[in-house]
C-alpha cells in the first residue's frame, strides 16, 4: 500500500539519500499491516518483515544452534530494547514464554544481572494489587509445590541480613533466619504427631513453631513447640484464653 504526499520543505531526504526540491514523494506503509511508515526504499520497518510467519520445527532449531554463544553489541541490545517499550505481550506469547522456561537454569552471572538491575527496584500500586490477587487465586497444588521448593533452602549471609535489618512485626531478629528455625523445627507435630508430608498435604504448609510464652521476642530455642496449622490455632486461643483470665484477676 502507498500513498504520495507533497513534501512543504525546501529540501528533503529522498530515496537512497537523494535530496529532491519542491517534488512528490512516495511514502510507503509497512507491509506487515502495521500501519506504519517506513524508511524510504523500504518495503518492511526494521524487524517486521517476520511478523505471521511460522517456521518448521527443523528452521527453528537451526536458527537456535546459528545464535547460540552470539553476543549482540550493546548498541543492537539498547535498539531492541527500546523497540519493547510499551509492548505488551499476549496470553498465548504469554503461555509459550512460561512453558519454555519451565526446568531452564539460570547461569550465576544471569542471575547475578538480574540481581543488579533489581536493585532499587520498587513495584507500584497497580503490580501489587495484581500480585496479590494472584497469591489469593493460588490453587493449593501451587502452595503445596512451592512449600516443597522452599524447604530446607538455605539463604546467603547477605540474604539474611538484609531480612533481619528494619525488622517491625514484634519478632525477633532471629525468626528471619530460615536456617534457625529449619534447625529447630521438629519432624512431628508435638499435639497430634503429624508429619510434615501429611501437613503440606491437608494445609497446603510445613508444620509451624509456637512460642510457649507467647511472646514473639523470646526466640529461645526452648521456647519453641512445632504444631500443625490445627494445634497451632488451639495453642493461641489457649494463650489468649489465659492472659484474659489473668487479667480479670487484677
Amino acid at each position: 500500500m502507498e500513498e504520495v504526499i507533497k513534501v512543504n520543505q525546501d529540501y528533503t531526504e529522498g530515496y537512497k539519500g537523494v535530496r529532491l526540491r519542491g517534488k512528490r514523494k512516495i511514502r510507503r506503509l509497512c507491509k506487515c499491516g502495521c500501519g506504519e511508515i517506513t524508511k524510504p526504499g523500504c518495503k518492511y520497518i526494521y524487524g517486521h518483515n517476520r511478523r505471521g510467519k511460522e517456521f518448521s520445527e527443523e528452521h527453528k532449531r537451526k536458527i537456535s544452534l546459528a545464535l547460540k554463544g552470539k553476543k549482540l553489541p550493546e548498541e543492537t541490545r539498547r535498539k531492541m530494547s527500546l523497540a519493547q517499550i510499551g509492548r505488551k505481550p499476549t496470553e498465548e506469547t504469554k503461555h509459550k514464554l512460561s512453558l519454555a522456561n519451565i526446568g531452564k537454569k539460570l547461569s550465576e552471572e544471569h542471575k547475578r544481572k538480574i540481581s543488579s538491575t533489581l536493585i532499587g527496584y520498587k513495584h507500584t500500586e497497580e503490580t501489587k494489587h495484581k500480585l496479590s490477587i494472584i497469591k489469593q487465586n493460588m490453587s493449593e497444588e501451587t502452595k503445596k509445590k512451592m512449600s516443597i521448593a522452599h524447604k530446607g533452602k538455605k539463604l546467603s549471609k547477605d540474604h539474611r541480613l538484609k531480612l533481619i535489618k528494619g525488622r517491625n512485626d514484634g519478632y525477633c531478629d532471629a525468626w528471619a533466619d530460615k536456617e534457625y528455625k529449619e534447625d529447630i523445627r521438629e519432624d512431628v507435630c508435638s499435639g497430634c504427631g503429624m508429619t510434615n508430608e501429611e501437613s503440606i498435604e491437608q494445609w497446603g504448609e510445613v508444620l509451624s513453631l509456637h512460642h510457649k510464652d507467647g511472646i514473639k521476642q523470646n526466640c529461645h530455642p526452648n521456647n519453641f513447640d512445632t504444631l500443625c496449622k490445627s494445634c497451632h490455632a488451639y495453642a493461641d486461643w489457649k494463650l489468649r484464653k489465659e492472659r484474659s483470665s489473668n487479667e480479670r484477676r487484677l
